[in-house]
């Protein structure tokens, strides 16, 4: 598969990313994504022009998307919340724990 390297989904998304630095997988790599291309893809034409609507609200939504992440945090289930745990003044085998 495939991740984005975006904040929301570097933050949010459960990915693992791998890097392989070697020019022979590379070139290997490449050549079977062409021939993919060659064989099972279609062009797709862009989308014809949006209503003024559309286009006020897009930039509104990216803001908002790009501030999603530093929002997230101020979420009572993203504060982590600590209480401290005393050990028993003995243990099982009558050691201190």
């Amino acid at each position: 598969g495939s991740s984005n390297l975006d904040p929301l989904s570097l933050s949010l998304n459960l990915e693992a990313n791998v890097f392989v630095r070697d020019p022979a997988f590379a070139a290997h790599l490449r050549g079977r994504l062409h021939a993919l291309m060659a064989t099972h893809c279609r062009r797709v034409d862009a989308a014809p022009a949006r209503a003024l609507g559309g286009s006020l609200l897009q930039p509104l939504a990216f803001h908002c998307l790009r501030r999603f992440p530093d929002w997230a945090g101020l979420l009572p289930a993203h504060t982590p919340r600590f209480a401290q745990v005393r050990a028993p003044a003995a243990g099982r085998f009558g050691k201190a724990a």
